[in-house]
């Protein structure tokens, strides 16, 4: 909770006074202890003054190896949920009519992988970083296969492999990340999720999207090994360089190391006469050091590979359920509001009495509060009902000017309307304010899961500066093949 300003200011100038008191104590001290060593010669002096630049020294060292290893202690990982929990929050909002066919899915599949024994090892990076000459150098004579993942639109190429230990390897090229689309980036992202190990092919420096997926790889909790392909366009100190920078951001044991996956290269010989020869030469492949980190990562996970993989899956199951029920929700949402718009329309139709829609209104509002919070299964009691209202009704009355001017210029979209003018554009106004309103409230609860009386005010003045003119002509058009409205017309109106 953060405190007030007057509090935060009396707590600064306490830690102030307490720093200072802490100062004069340690060099009061020192001075005493100065006094003392005077008397009994220097090599006492030398010892004592030694011991506590010591003393500091490590302090010191011990605080600065604390910050880095925070530095570098990674992303924070999310906390799988249970198996069992998860399959039961599935079938419990499938009885409920949401489709749950991409968390299912994800099981499905996580049940035929565990049926095999091949560790699955995700290729992850860039177009044009060599991920493909990569695999084919790594494991030359693979057997390939070509594919759409169940339950997804994903291509996948699967490599399969035994290694000369004896381990059947299944190595993954996933789709490069900036292949241009939302979709390639998320699919190669939940590929490696599915997978035991994570092999990051970059080349370099990486950019910025590069260390953002990286980022993301990290807080998979699972082994990752990270390759710099090409290696062999940087000398030896630059590669030590470029391993060391990229190490220092990364978490402790993760490896870095350095690739050649073979093809062709250019070569420029310069002749006897001046003119250069160009000329493609084969790069021979270079992954020494790739072997011997990949097969380490897997001895020193043996143990919880599967737990790790299982977990990862978990996590993207929930995430795909979260999503499902999220657009079921933003769905519902959107109905109700409009439902609200239609009966604040009619509800201004109806008002025989000056002032009688404003109470309708208020009335209305108060409703729509209470059925959002009863959607998002918000208690009410978290909700300050009545300063909610009070404040969008604030708010509201300011904007009704408007309003009815977006209204008035709607309704001179249908001519020859006559009388029926004015109480159409009083109709619509409304609509527009509690169409306002309700996005304004669904918004504030997708963001904090809470319905906050300022930021829902601050949405609804966001709402307002926006393009009105399409609802307008909408709303006038619903009032208009109505036909007016009475009591009768808004209970109709609400039955719907």
């Amino acid at each position: 909770m953060k405190l007030p300003r007057p509090l935060r200011l009396i707590a600064f100038w306490l830690l102030v006074l307490v720093v200072l008191a802490v100062l004069v104590f340690v060099v009061n001290q020192l001075l005493t202890l100065q006094i003392a060593l005077e008397s009994r010669g220097d090599w006492q002096g030398f010892f004592w003054w030694g011991l506590i630049a010591a003393v500091v020294v490590t302090v010191l060292f011990a605080g600065w190896r604390l910050l880095l290893r925070s530095d570098r202690a990674g992303p924070t990982v999310a906390k799988a949920p249970d198996e069992e929990s998860l399959r039961l929050q599935i079938s419990d909002w499938e009885e409920r009519g949401l489709d749950v066919s991409a968390p299912r899915a994800e099981l499905a599949e996580l049940d035929r992988r565990r049926a095999s024994t091949a560790i699955r090892v995700a290729v992850f990076g860039e177009m044009s970083t060599g991920k493909s000459s990569l695999i084919r150098a790594l494991v030359p004579g693979a057997t390939v296969e070509t594919g759409v993942l169940g339950g997804t639109t994903q291509d996948l190429t699967v490599f399969h492999w035994q290694s000369p230990a004896g381990d059947q390897l299944e190595l993954v090229d996933c789709p490069g990340f900036n292949q241009g689309t939302v979709g390639d980036s998320r699919a190669a992202r939940e590929e490696a999720q599915r997978a035991h190990l994570v092999l990051f092919v970059g080349q370099g420096d990486l950019a910025r999207g590069e260390w953002h997926a990286l980022e993301l790889l990290l807080g998979l909790d699972k082994p990752m090994v990270v390759a710099l392909n090409k290696s062999d366009h940087y000398s030896d100190n630059e590669q030590k360089a470029l391993k060391a920078r990229l190490a220092d951001r990364l978490p402790r044991k993760t490896p870095v190391v350095s690739v050649i996956a073979g093809g062709q290269r250019e070569r420029v010989r310069r002749l006897a006469d001046g003119t250069e020869n160009r000329e493609l030469v084969e790069r021979p492949a270079d992954l020494r050091e790739l072997r011997r980190a990949l097969q380490a990562e897997l001895d020193r996970h043996a143990a919880n590979l599967g737990t790790q993989r299982d977990n990862a899956v978990f996590l993207l199951t929930a995430s795909k359920l979260h999503e499902a029920v999220s657009e079921q929700r933003q769905d519902a949402a959107d109905a109700l509001v409009e439902r609200y718009a239609r009966r604040a329309v009619f509800g201004a139709l109806a008002a025989v009495a000056p002032g009688s829609d404003l109470v309708i209104q208020g009335a209305l509002i108060s409703s729509l509060v209470r059925e959002l919070t009863a959607l998002y299964n918000l208690p009410v009691r978290q909700v300050n009902v009545e300063q909610m209202v009070a404040l969008l009704r604030k708010r509201g009355g300011a904007a009704v000017p408007l309003l009815f001017g977006v209204a008035g210029n709607a309704a001179k979209a249908f001519p020859g309307i006559g009388t029926l003018a004015g109480g159409l554009v009083h109709g619509v106004a409304y609509g527009l304010l509690f169409r306002a309103i309700g996005q304004a409230l669904v918004q504030t609860l997708n963001e904090q899961g809470d319905l906050q009386p300022d930021l829902a005010a601050r949405h609804f003045e966001e709402v307002l500066s926006g393009d009105l003119g399409s609802h307008a002509r909408s709303l006038a058009r619903l009032a208009l093949e109505s036909g007016p409205a009475g009591p009768a017309d808004v209970s109709r109106a609400d039955a719907r």
